[in-house]
């Protein structure tokens, strides 16, 4: 008896060990499994759907309390998203590019993207005579061609004036060269709402009369490229500008004066 029970136990340990030799593939088996999961999950990232994602992000706010979550994308008149933050600099760049080489060429324009943004830079004897800020004729198409390569973004965009520092002749229509600087913004600003459909709580102005000068200030030389008018394309646009985008007219017809007029969107 005690032979047969020892001949049992032999049998035992050896397909104990015969099993023993093929566990190699448990755990080549996991690690196929893993990358196989790992596949799928790449997969399942490589392309995302802004309407889940938006869904997704506004239902975690909301469960840990956070508030609002900006949406990635919004829309606006020409049903456009928020301009993205590097490609479509660049591009936009290069469009206005396209649209002004003539003026680029011939030194009356430049395009440089900064940190805030795309700014479009233009010398003031495209848009104006020398000391007014009456646009003139010949500015009329340069606006239009601005407005028609952004009216499709929501983002901001401000419009700045800038002078020489050769002082106003006393008794002119603008004192200082503060005036004229901020009184050709908002003409250039004005004209974008008026003429061309943009939506007036996309712009903003500034005046920066001789203090932000790009060249020395010199007679024929310098003067002449510090007398300009640069409209910029912020990248930036946070949820409080764009729920202002999205408001009704009507909510901004409720802020109006009693007497029913309008709202001056450039009265400082």
């Amino acid at each position: 008896m005690a032979k047969k029970k020892g001949g049992g136990h032999e049998g035992g340990g050896g397909g104990h060990d015969s099993a023993g030799g093929m566990r190699w593939l448990l755990t080549y088996a996991d690690m196929i499994t893993l990358l196989l999961a790992l596949f799928i999950f790449l997969y399942s990232i490589s392309e995302i759907n802004s309407a889940k994602l938006n869904a997704f992000t506004t239902s975690m706010a909301k469960l840990f309390g956070i508030g609002k979550v900006p949406q990635s994308a919004s829309s606006s008149s020409g049903g456009s998203g928020i301009l993205p933050q590097a490609n479509a600099i660049v591009q936009l760049k290069a469009k206005l590019q396209r649209e002004f080489k003539d003026l680029i060429d011939s030194g009356m324009a430049s395009v440089e993207k900064k940190e805030e943004g795309v700014t479009l830079r233009l010398k003031d004897q495209v848009l104006f005579e020398l000391g007014s800020a009456d646009l003139s004729p010949k500015a009329w198409p340069v606006l239009d061609e601005v407005a028609k390569a952004i009216r499709n973004m929501p983002n901001p965009v401000r419009v700045e004036g800038h002078t020489d520092d050769v002082p106003m002749a006393p008794g002119g229509k603008y004192p200082t060269n503060w005036d004229l600087s901020a009184a050709r913004a908002a003409s250039v600003a004005k004209y974008l709402i008026d003429k061309c459909g943009l939506e007036p709580r996309r712009l903003s102005i500034a005046g920066y009369a001789e203090f932000k000068p790009i060249a020395p200030n010199r007679p024929r030389v310098g003067n002449a490229e510090n007398r300009r008018v640069e409209i910029m394309v912020l990248k930036k646009l946070d949820e409080q500008d764009l729920e202002g985008l999205n408001a009704p007219d009507t909510a901004a017809a409720k802020k109006a004066p009693a007497s029913g007029g309008a709202e001056d969107p450039f009265d400082l």
